[in-house]
């Protein structure tokens, strides 16, 4: 097996994943993530430590909301959290995790605009259980997003810190949506309580196998990335072995060779099989820039049962064939 800097740790009933050091994303410390249960609790908490959720509350109500623009007055909206149950089953800025409310989100509001996103109208292909980055920007700095999709109910992410740009990871539900099609709705909302009108990304659905264990990955610009799972036992599961003793399954290969289809996701999956239990680790590799000089920013989604996490990075044409490691995790 690869030898990594830093290995995990399993507490009870928690297990670690390890965001490992690499030369394209890391400034060479490593940080150790909890898996996060895939819905909150009904009061607020991540259910994985006890502890108070991202929202900064520790009973039934979400406060969002600081001033009605029009009047100058404090204006506080409480929302009650519930589970996700549509399309989306997370949401995060960095650590900083969404918390789903009933209701609607405000409606727009004062001068606060949002940028289209990269992408525009062209809808981009999500996988059941997989990730998206979407990348977030205004003129204006905001200190909140909502985001809606097909869900009764929205996500509210409040950052730490005012921003005028925004990495938002949304995770997907293992739900298989063969060829669905989806919105993602975003709006910003600055600390004077001016909310932006949404801007949209259309997507695609495509179905993989999920099952107990799902790593994948889904990065933002035509050139060929490749994921890389190895087993406790030192077995790799890539491209050019994509079906392990165990049962680990690369069922999805993209842009193989700069044969590019559009997709930018892959995905390895323990659908039909139950996973060793043990260490693994993931990494991606840099295989060809496929002629694009900007950096590819991917998202790693590890989902084990209920629980996942994500692992954030980048990869430069310096990368190309280097195998990076970007995560370990356990399996009891």
């Amino acid at each position: 097996m690869m030898n990594l800097a830093k290995t995990s740790v399993v507490l009870v009933s928690v297990i670690i994943i390890a965001a490992c050091s690499s030369s394209s994303s890391s400034d060479g410390d490593s940080d150790e993530l909890s898996l996060v249960e895939v819905a909150e609790n009904a009061d607020g908490t991540d259910g994985t430590d006890g502890t108070d959720g991202t929202d900064g509350t520790d009973g039934e109500t979400v406060e969002a909301g600081v001033e009605d623009p029009g009047t100058g007055d404090s204006e506080i909206v409480e929302f009650n959290p519930i589970e996700p149950t549509g399309l989306i089953s997370t949401v995060s800025v960095g650590d900083t995790q969404g918390v789903f409310l009933a209701g609607t989100p405000p409606d727009q509001v004062g001068a606060i605009t949002v940028n289209p996103f990269p992408s525009g109208e062209q809808p981009v292909e999500f996988i059941s259980g997989g990730s998206l980055l979407l990348p977030v920007t205004s003129e204006t700095s905001f200190s909140n997003l909502y985001v809606t999709s097909d869900d009764e109910g929205f996500f509210l992410v409040q950052l730490p810190a005012e921003t005028n740009s925004a990495d938002l990871v949304l995770s997907y539900s293992p739900v298989q949506l063969d060829g669905e099609q989806a919105t993602i709705n975003v709006q910003a909302e600055n600390t004077s309580g001016e909310v932006s009108a949404a801007v949209t990304q259309p997507l695609t659905a495509l179905v993989v196998g999920t099952g107990d264990l799902q790593v994948s990955v889904s990065w933002d610009t035509e050139s060929d990335v490749d994921l890389h799972l190895f087993e406790p036992d030192g077995t790799e599961i890539f491209f050019t072995n994509v079906v392990s003793d165990s049962g680990g399954m690369l069922d999805l290969d993209s842009n193989a060779i700069c044969l590019i289809d559009g997709v930018n996701n892959e995905n390895i999956t323990y659908e039909s099989a139950v996973p060793p239990s043990g260490e693994y680790t993931v990494a991606v590799t840099y295989f060809d820039d496929c002629g694009v000089t900007a950096p590819a920013n991917y998202v790693v989604t590890v989902r084990l049962g209920d629980k996942v996490q994500t692992v954030q990075g980048s990869l430069t044409q310096e990368d190309e064939s280097v195998l990076i490691p970007v995560a370990t995790f356990v399996v009891p």
